[in-house]
């Protein structure tokens, strides 16, 4: 079993050695504590709604199962201002975005009166059959 840190780093290895590279800038993960915390992930603008960013985030997702490591994330959409994604424009809401992440197994992690929305994802269970 992976720790989440080495969870992290081999997921940015597999990122690095897929053909995501070309379409998004390096989704930005991080170990928090035990927790692989998604602090951004974004596309370039000729590559949206593809499906490219939801290959990233399974990559991403099936590792921490298959290490038992649990996700994190506040959701929000990027701000452009920032340049944290140069060539990426925000074009999902909030609403848009918790939606997505809930598909992909994520769900509301809010404590009262926390005006973030956070967001949890505990591993699944792998099967061997």
């Amino acid at each position: 079993m992976l720790s989440a840190a080495a969870v992290v780093e081999e997921f940015i290895d597999q990122w690095h050695r897929s053909d995501l590279v070309d379409k998004m800038p390096e989704p930005m993960v991080t170990d928090n504590q035990g927790v692989v915390e998604l602090t951004a992930i974004a596309v370039y603008e000729a590559h949206q709604d593809k499906g490219y960013a939801s290959r990233a985030l399974r990559m991403l997702t099936a590792l921490c199962d298959a290490n038992g490591v649990t996700m994190k994330l506040v959701v929000r959409p990027l701000d452009p201002q920032l340049g944290l994604t140069p060539g990426c424009p925000a074009n999902r809401s909030a609403d848009e975005l918790a939606a997505w992440y809930d598909r992909h197994g994520f769900a509301d992690a809010a404590e009262p009166g926390d005006d973030t929305r956070t967001m949890i994802r505990r591993p699944r269970t792998v099967s061997l059959r």
